[in-house]
């Protein structure tokens, strides 16, 4: 076993998950990484001893920690505030006013896009586990996740011009800015839509746009992509006017995200069917929109849930080469017990193969992704045997 060292002294709270697994002076686990403290009388049953960590975790989070410093620093990135700009986004959206809404609103998207350009498996770890949680501020967070896809999959588009960027991911924050409330209101909603609700949602597209153009909005291209992101049809992009390209890419990104994310009358979809479902229109013909969405996320995106060949429970990291084979950390065994630490696992290796994706409802006892974002270099995480 590796060698003691004290844990750090502070930080254990009722409610926090440890980042690092505490032992007492015989190296017995007291508290793996990852649980939190349950109660009052387990802390001070905890704090009446001295606690430890084992020194080869202490030096892999070290690590972890300091590479993840390293590339933000090389990035000119300042470290990620998404409490922060899911706030931004609810006040943009909920309450929109003329004087200052246009520039805050783009820095908004730009402080965005920097860290999805820099950092996308994080990124989209983040957006995808953060959107599988539950109903609660459900505009905000689905207005963050829709700029950041439409923003990666346009740069699969053959033909994707620059001067589109600032359009569709100004169109993706504001799509829904007529029924931002209503969208949370139905969220929260176990009940079918009333009429006027039913009325509101049909004509939110044609009133966002005239919003936006009460807000001082003047590029037609913006405006033109919310007042058709919803009835933009299907078929190929190349030969559409730019307008009819971004609405679709929208539209499909929209769909896409909405399935990720649950209401409280029913549970998000696993991610590989909402990836099935981008992947082919509404005739059931591939979807050139479609197509580019999963080319950016992967069958099973960063942040989504997968089971191995193993039993295990895993949590998807990051992308790779071949969309159906991400890495991926397990945070359970078979029997779906919490590991003591995440393990990475080779999912080209049939034996810890991806056999399903699973819905975040089925997930019951969830890891701090704080946590797991430390361990963003799977270098740092033990692997089998390790």
């Amino acid at each position: 076993m590796s060698p003691l060292l004290p844990a750090p002294a502070g930080g254990l709270r009722v409610g926090v998950r440890v980042p690092l697994t505490l032992r007492d002076a015989a190296g017995q686990v007291l508290l793996p990484r990852g649980q939190a403290v349950t109660d009052e009388a387990q802390l001070q049953a905890l704090l009446a001893q001295p606690l430890f960590v084992a020194q080869d975790e202490s030096d892999a989070f070290r690590r972890a920690h300091a590479e993840r410093l390293r590339q933000q620093a090389a990035a000119g990135l300042p470290e990620p505030d998404w409490p922060g700009w899911r706030a931004r986004a609810r006040a943009l959206l909920v309450e929109p006013s003329a004087e200052g809404w246009l520039p805050a609103l783009t820095a908004l998207r730009d402080e965005l896009l920097a860290q999805a350009r820099a950092r996308p498996d994080a990124t989209l770890r983040r957006l995808v586990h953060d959107a599988g949680l539950d109903w609660r501020d459900y505009s905000a967070s689905h207005a963050l996740f829709v700029t950041v896809l439409c923003d990666l999959a346009s740069a699969r588009l053959s033909f994707w011009q620059p001067a589109w960027t600032g359009p569709l991911t100004l169109a993706s924050l504001s799509m829904n800015l007529s029924i931002t409330a209503l969208q949370d209101e139905l969220a929260r909603q176990e009940g079918p839509l009333t009429e006027q609700q039913r009325a509101l949602v049909q004509g939110h597209a044609e009133r966002s746009a005239w919003m936006l153009g009460q807000l001082g909005v003047s590029d037609p291209l913006w405006v033109e992509t919310v007042r058709h992101h919803h009835d933009a049809p299907p078929g190929p992009l190349r030969t559409r006017a730019p307008a009819g390209v971004l609405a679709r890419l929208l539209h499909r990104a929209d769909a896409y995200a909405a399935r990720m994310s649950p209401r409280r009358s029913r549970a998000a979809s696993p991610a590989a069917k909402g990836a099935q479902t981008a992947f082919v229109d509404e005739t059931g013909q591939p979807d050139e929109a479609g197509q580019a969405l999963v080319k950016v996320t992967g069958v099973y995106p960063p942040g989504s849930w997968v089971r191995l060949a193993s039993g295990e429970l895993a949590l998807v990291m990051r992308r790779t080469e071949d969309m159906k084979a991400p890495a991926v950390v397990a945070i359970t065994d078979a029997q779906e017990e919490r590991l003591p630490v995440p393990l990475a696992r080779d999912t080209h290796e049939p034996a810890w193969a991806i056999v399903e994706s699973v819905s975040p409802a089925d997930i019951h006892d969830r890891p701090d992704l704080a946590v797991i974002d430390s361990l963003d270099t799977l270098a740092a995480l033990p692997r089998a045997g390790g």
